[in-house]
């Protein structure tokens, strides 16, 4: 709201902030930094374009190098605004576009019309940002529709793909854009061992199965001699660190950067996880997953793959919620899922 009351004031003078631009032929940029579970529900929408055109990907500092080893070229941007708004991570986040001057093609999509984008993309000297058409998408010089049935945000970011290349020209209006000079990488193979990997823990709380069902379900495995690691969260709150303390002497944590992660989930026999990163980066990979959601959309974000499952306390009125849980029984959408549920839901994931 916002982004619409200031546009007729801040739009011209972003004219400003346009970089000279000679290259022509140029690539195309796309804005992908948001969350990582975005940039993996994003990556078969990016390497469709790919497969057309030369692009470059805005991405988060710590998602460049799975876009490399994607066969992909990211340019890290710190978007710190739009984890945590207020001033400071304003002037951050500006900092960190107006060190992109010089980098981005002159046209630049954004996947999720995103009126913060659209104003980096700006500061960043892009000359013509555009995206799918949608409510509050300010900022923009030129929006195109998709079809109103792309509900998942995977398949959104698709129509947004194919939306582009099939108006590519009139969205780029006096600038070319260079064609791609290979084709995209595939996707890669599933490969499969004995372990599992378990994500319990997210910084949002409304996303959290309480930790002490993770302790029963945890147990179950063991009985059952199914093998299982658990990956860490260096910025667990004390209820994670306490749990880190039960689980540490019995079981294996996974620690490190993104990649790391990316290369045990690949090697993993499936992922069992709360609604984060992790379950979409499995799906990406082809690897099952259980996917115990709680105040999201599962028909939105549920993570795509060979062999997903959703288990999920129906029915649930305020679902969704936008994480900002305002039942009077908080976090009822979790707390009222037990590990019995969530037990079968593994089950029939395992053995159909």
């Amino acid at each position: 709201m916002w982004a619409q009351c200031a546009e007729p004031f801040i739009k011209p003078l972003l004219w400003f902030f346009q970089t000279r631009t000679s290259n022509n032929p140029a690539p195309l940029t796309v804005f992908q930094s948001y969350l990582v579970g975005d940039l993996f529900m994003a990556l078969p929408a990016l390497k469709t374009l790919a497969g057309e055109m030369d692009i470059r990907v805005v991405c988060r500092p710590d998602c460049a190098e799975i876009l490399v080893s994607e066969g992909l070229q990211g340019l890290a941007f710190d978007n710190s605004f739009f984890i945590r708004p207020g001033i400071t991570p304003f002037f951050r986040t500006f900092r960190s576009a107006w060190k992109l001057r010089g980098q981005l093609g002159p046209v630049a999509l954004d996947f999720d019309a995103d009126p913060r984008s659209a104003f980096w993309l700006k500061i960043a000297g892009a000359h013509r940002v555009v995206s799918y058409s949608r409510s509050h998408a300010v900022f923009f010089d030129a929006l195109f529709s998709i079809p109103q049935d792309a509900v998942h945000q995977a398949d959104k970011n698709a129509a947004v793909a194919s939306g582009f290349l099939t108006q590519r020209n009139a969205l780029s209006s006096k600038f070319e854009i260079s064609s791609s000079k290979k084709d995209p990488p595939s996707i890669h193979p599933a490969t499969f061992s004995n372990v599992w990997i378990i994500s319990c823990w997210t910084r949002k709380d409304t996303k959290n199965w309480p930790l002490d069902r993770w302790d029963e379900f945890l147990e179950r495995l063991m009985e059952a001699n199914i093998s299982f690691r658990i990956l860490e969260a260096p910025d667990g709150n004390e209820g994670f660190k306490q749990f880190h303390q039960r689980w540490s002497q019995r079981v294996k944590f996974i620690s490190g950067n993104l990649m790391h992660v990316a290369d045990e989930i690949q090697k993993s026999s499936g992922v069992i996880s709360t609604d984060n990163f992790v379950g979409h980066m499995a799906g990406y990979y082809g690897k099952p997953v259980l996917w115990i959601n709680g105040s999201s959309d599962a028909q939105q974000v549920m993570p795509k793959g060979p062999n997903t499952q959703c288990v999920q306390v129906e029915p649930m009125p305020c679902r969704p919620c936008g994480h900002r849980c305002l039942n009077p029984d908080y976090k009822a959408c979790l707390t009222h899922l037990d590990m019995e549920t969530a037990w079968k839901a593994f089950r029939r994931m395992r053995y159909g």
